[in-house]
């Protein structure tokens, strides 16, 4: 018996701890099994949160800086030719001849309105005979002045003085033989042979006579110092007056015979001829804005002055570009430059920058707030095309410019991240980072950019794994308040509809700002614009990029990134065009109800396809 219960003892406790293993071994099953659901969820939930999501690698690479730039070909040297007729309300166009026509020297290219010239023609040449005429008269007046006075010098003053100089010799003649006579009366009186009657006769007498030479030799006294002078005078003043009228009437008859000729030459003007051979091209403005009567054609009137038709060189050409006033202070005289034109896109052309302007072009009559400054970029290589495409190479072709602006100091390889992998918000730039589903933003500064990359000069490191299209993952790392003010204030801290009804310059939503380089072609700038920055209403235009996202479809996009708390039902219907999007609690296109508006913008295919990556152009980074 205890031997029976010595072995029923051993198989209880042997019983015992085969139901611990068990359960041990079942506490484990359910531990693993407990683990691996929990790890499950957890991996389900991350992989859920960065669904979609996209990544970039910050990098270093060679970096690019161009300035983008639209223009048009023109003649590097054109011979224009202009209207030279005088009018103040202009010269009507009678005929001109078709633009396009290749002409040679002296051919006729326009005949302007010339008969009012006809008849002042006809008017000036009678003014010219009667000036000529009275210029003869004074003529004849002056010489006979001239002749009056040497007719008096040598002939009436020696006449005068003559005639005198002998009425004295006779009055001392008279004189001497009355004083003999009066001396003979005395003696004779003496001797009682005469009278006293007779002696005081003999006296008189020869007073008389004494009298008689002194009144002579007064009258030379006064011919010689006053008579002559006086005469002389007024005779210089005689040949004076009309040696004044003279010249008076010769310079009327001057002035006279330059108007008739200067009329002539006008009318010689109205026949507009070729100055050298080339191809007509009419100088008529290029602005949109240009009005009917601003336009060279048969009827309008061309001021004086004016450019009627250009001949251009065509051997030499260049493109005449706008540099925004954000971009202007990088492009320097000198700087290298690549050219595509429309008309033959399949051919790269090379030139170089010869002029930037030091001041902007006239306000458009939109009255644009962006300034722009013409820019002149020759074009080198037009030798070493055929003639027939040479030739196909005229004025006014659309051109695509490309200025290299990047600095030699600048760092050979920089820290580069795509455009779209930044976001701004209060005037700083962010990107975005995510983990194992932990978001994070980290800032950084930021330098040059151009239409795909900008260069980071602090704040991140080489190799760090970034989400690209940071703007519409912004709320994952921006608190409720940041994003209630983003949302209040628009985009970096400008309100919402500044900067050209809410569009930036680079075409970005609620006048926020964006990286250079992604603006539009002829509006890209070269630093990011300040915070808050308004771009007027012409970016994003005749560059190839979508049109900016609008206002009101940018703020339901916002509401629905911010209020998660909305039902599908109630959550607006815009997704950002051409670009994945986040796993939010949104119905895709199957889920969505029937009577449902459809989505405003393109989306990107859901389900098995991958979203499309954005690009610069369709999404730029901008502030929150």
């Amino acid at each position: 018996m205890t031997e029976i219960s010595d072995v029923n003892s051993s198989h209880g406790v042997a019983r015992f701890f085969f139901r611990i293993f068990i359960g041990l071994i079942v506490l484990l099953i359910l531990a693993g099994g407990g683990l691996l659901l929990y790890q499950n969820f957890f991996n389900n939930s991350t992989a859920a949160e960065t669904s979609g999501v996209i990544f970039d690698v910050v990098k270093r690479g060679n970096f690019l800086h161009e300035v983008t730039s639209r223009g048009n070909v023109e003649s590097a040297q054109n011979e224009d030719i202009r209207c030279q007729v005088e009018s103040p309300s202009g010269t009507l166009v009678i005929w001109i001849i078709p633009e396009g026509t290749i002409v040679k020297q002296g051919d006729v290219l326009c005949q302007l309105d010339s008969s009012n010239l006809l008849d002042k023609v006809a008017q000036q040449k009678i003014t010219v005979s009667n000036n000529y005429a009275t210029f003869q008269q004074s003529q004849a007046d002056y010489e006979t002045a001239k002749l009056a006075l040497q007719e008096y010098q040598e002939g009436t003053f020696i006449q005068e003085k003559k005639s005198i100089e002998n009425r004295i010799l006779k009055a001392q003649e008279d004189l001497s033989r009355a004083t003999d006579v009066r001396d003979y009366t005395e003696k004779l009186l003496a001797q009682g042979y005469q009278t006293e009657m007779q002696l005081k006769a003999d006296i008189a007498k020869e007073t008389q006579t004494k009298n008689d030479l002194d009144i002579a030799k007064l009258e030379l006294k006064v011919l010689e110092d006053y008579t002559k002078a006086k005469m002389e005078m007024q005779l210089k003043a005689a040949i004076s007056t009309t040696e004044t009228k003279m010249e008076s009437d010769k310079q009327q008859w001057n002035i006279a015979k330059d108007r008739s000729e200067y009329y002539q030459t006008q009318l010689e003007n109205c026949t507009i001829k070729a100055t050298k051979e080339g191809q007509v091209v009419y100088a008529t403005p290029t602005s949109p804005w240009r009005r009917d009567n601003e336009i060279i054609k048969e009827g309008n009137s061309v001021r004086e002055r004016q450019a009627i038709i250009r001949l251009p060189d065509p051997r030499q050409m260049q493109v005449s570009g706008m540099i925004n006033e954000a971009s202007v202070s990088h492009v320097k005289v000198g700087q290298l430059a690549t050219i595509t034109l429309e008309a033959m896109p399949n051919r790269v052309f090379h030139g170089e920058v010869k002029m930037v302007n030091d001041y902007p072009e006239p306000d458009s009559p939109m009255g644009a707030m962006v300034r722009e400054y013409k820019t002149i970029v020759t074009i080198d290589d037009l030798g070493t095309l055929p003639s027939e495409q040479r030739s196909a190479i005229r004025p006014g072709l659309t051109a695509q410019l490309k200025i290299d602006v990047t600095r030699a100091s600048d760092e050979a390889t920089p820290l580069l991240v795509p455009v779209q992998s930044l976001f701004e918000h209060q005037g700083t730039y962010y990107c975005i980072t995510c983990d194992n589903g932990k978001w994070e933003k980290i800032p950084v500064e930021v330098g040059d950019t151009n239409d795909t990359e900008v260069v980071i000069k602090s704040g991140i490191e080489e190799g760090r794994q970034i989400v690209q299209g940071a703007r519409i993952y912004a709320s994952k790392v921006l608190s409720d308040e940041e994003v209630k003010n983003a949302r209040d204030f628009g985009i970096g801290g400008a309100r919402s509809g500044r900067g050209g009804e809410g569009r930036t310059r680079g075409g970005n939503i609620n006048g926020g700002n964006r990286p250079e380089g992604s603006r539009s072609e002829g509006n890209a700038p070269n630093t990011f614009p300040p915070r808050g920055e308004s771009g007027g209403n012409n970016g994003g235009e005749n560059s190839g990029q979508p049109p900016a996202i609008p206002n009101n479809a940018a703020n339901e996009f916002a509401e629905q990134q911010t209020n998660p708390q909305l039902t599908d039902l109630e959550k607006p219907s815009f997704e950002p065009p051409d670009f994945e999007k986040p796993n939010r609690d949104v119905p895709n296109e199957a889920e969505r109800p029937t009577d449902q508006p459809p989505p405003r913008f393109d989306r990107p295919d859901r389900g098995d396809n991958p979203p499309r990556r954005g690009t610069a152009e369709n999404f730029p980074p901008s502030g929150l």
